[in-house]
This record gives structure tokens, sequence and C-alpha cells, in this order.
């Protein structure tokens, strides 16, 4: 894993076309804001974990 520190307005670069940056930063969250394609799937983690959950629970076979 990578770790980076970036301030408020500061970005990453990831490969050709995706960038993301550091909108905000509270006591114990921080925001942030990813451009990409509209071809690549952005999704929070947590939302995945429940997608495949899901579908294992209904039998369907899952990607991991």
């Amino acid at each position: 894993m990578l770790i980076i520190e970036r301030s408020v307005g500061e970005t990453i670069q990831v490969g050709a076309d995706i960038v993301i940056m550091l909108v905000r930063v509270s006591r114990k969250t921080a925001r942030i804001g990813i451009k990409a394609p509209r071809d690549v799937i952005v999704r929070r983690s947590e939302l995945k974990e429940k997608e495949v959950s899901s579908n294992e629970s209904r039998g369907v076979p899952g990607i991991s």
C-alpha cells in the first residue's frame, strides 16, 4: 500500500485518466473527490462487500 500525505486541494494522479483530490478534512473523516472516465467503476468498499454478500445468499456466483 502506498501512503501519501496531501493537503486540502492537492491531488493524486492514478494512471492517465484518474485524479483523486482531497476536498475537506474534519476530525474523523476526510472527503475526497474522484475524477474517472465513465467506464471506470468507482465504488465504496462496503457497497462491494454488501453486493457480494447479497449475491452469495441468493446463490449467484461472485467475482472477488
